[in-house]
């Protein structure tokens, strides 16, 4: 089901460049009330990664209570993480553990 929604998320009026599936999903050790993380990178200018951050919450917000899930769109510009991804050990983490789920992340 994450596949799925980490594409429509992507698909959803922004050039999406990937969705990566991180944590213990990405892992296989999740347990039932894991959280899924998904990092969605896109190229888009910063104001509009804001706007469209704050729909994918929203959409996330609905999807998970209808679902009983607790999926959390982590949206970023590609050079925002590549720059930042030997700094940040939550990027560097996606970066080694990461399960592409959709296009070129």
């Amino acid at each position: 089901m994450a596949i799925i929604k980490a594409k429509f998320f992507v698909e959803r009026g922004c050039s999406g460049n990937g969705a990566t599936l991180k944590s213990s999903y990405a892992r296989g050790d999740f347990e039932q009330n894991s959280d899924v993380d998904i990092m969605i990178l896109l190229d888009i200018s910063e104001s509009d990664l804001k706007s469209y951050s704050q729909k994918l919450f929203y959409m996330t917000y609905d999807f998970n209570l209808d679902n009983d899930l607790d999926i959390k769109p982590i949206a970023k510009s590609e050079a925002h993480f590549i720059k930042w991804i030997e700094n940040y050990p939550f990027y560097a983490n996606i970066h080694k553990e990461g399960v592409i789920l959709y296009g070129a992340a």
